[in-house]
């Protein structure tokens, strides 16, 4: 799985080894963001016209060949690039009926974000009449739900609507662990254990935060020990598949050179260059350690299994 959490995809992806030649992905699934959070937080016509453009500029680009995922049919059927698109935010005031729009146009998962709904990481409160209601409006929509932007309260607030109203919507985060490092990005043990509960998806995070090698197991394995109090241990993946995972650790390495110097061909600023530079190495260090301590399902697979108990038919 590749998982990227901002508008790079277009810029990055026929430069970087995850697409071949012939513009295949090493990839099997891309979940994108096709509308910044500014703009989602606008009003709804603008959020829907930009997702619309975002979409049709990925789905018909002409380096890289994909396929858009809506259903379990299509990930079954899949025989290229899965595209998955999602938003941060929620525009303000949504009705009913634009949540269906949004979902009919292909926005599969959507964050509640913001005073109208939760309380954002760095406020105070929790779930909101609002945010319940719109919940209510995606789960009608068979969409998943990203409790990543929300802090504590309002993600354990979430959970807890969610579980006792036994409304029928899928959950996933992508974040860390609160307890290993105390940011407000990070999600807590107790939010981990809920989430493993409702059969929801962790991806822990990896170029977005650059965790080194060492910090990325910790956080797995933390996920994992919390997911386990309720005997789930499918429910925690990583955010950044590695396509060579069936290759040497010098196969890997040489692959990871041509790309680096493919960077600094293609002009990028030094400090996108050195950042680009900084990532390519990290995955590769862990790669070559962690091959035997993490299982390939960490790599995707467990997002796909989500996938298939998330999407509709």
């Amino acid at each position: 799985m590749l998982y990227t959490k901002s508008l790079n995809f277009l810029h990055l992806m026929n430069l970087f080894p995850e697409f071949d030649p012939n513009r295949q992905s090493r990839f099997s699934i891309a979940l994108l963001t096709s509308v910044p959070p500014t703009y989602a937080m606008r009003d709804f016509n603008v959020a829907y016209a930009t997702h619309v453009n975002f979409r049709d500029s990925i789905l018909s680009h002409k380096n890289v060949v994909s396929m858009e995922l809506k259903t379990k049919r299509d990930l079954r059927n899949q025989d290229k690039l899965g595209i998955i698109f999602g938003m941060q935010r929620t525009p303000e005031n949504i009705t009913r009926e634009q949540v269906h729009a949004l979902r009919t146009s292909g926005v599969r998962i959507m964050s509640l974000y913001g005073d109208m709904y939760v309380a954002s990481l760095d406020e105070e409160g929790g779930l909101s009449d609002a945010g319940k209601q719109l919940i209510v409006w995606m789960g009608e929509e068979n969409m998943i739900l990203n409790i990543s932007p929300m802090n504590n309260e309002s993600a354990l607030d979430t959970l807890e609507f969610i579980q006792k109203e036994n409304i029928g919507i899928s959950i996933m985060a992508n974040a860390g662990c609160f307890e290993l490092n105390p940011i407000p990005q990070n999600i807590s043990g107790e939010v981990i254990r809920k989430i493993s509960a409702l059969s929801g998806y962790i991806g822990i995070p990896t170029g977005e935060f650059a965790l080194g090698m060492f910090q990325m197991c910790a956080h797995v394995t933390s996920a994992i020990s919390a997911s386990a109090s309720n005997g789930n241990t499918e429910g925690i993946g990583i955010d950044a598949g590695c396509p060579f995972f069936d290759m040497t650790i010098y196969q890997a390495r040489d692959m990871y050179e041509v790309a680096r110097i493919k960077y600094f061909k293609k002009n990028l600023n030094t400090h996108e260059s050195m950042i680009l530079t900084e990532y390519a190495n990290m995955l590769f260090n862990f790669f070559s350690y962690n091959r035997s301590k993490i299982s390939k399902k960490m790599f995707g697979q467990n997002f796909r299994t989500f996938l298939e108990r998330a999407l509709p038919e």
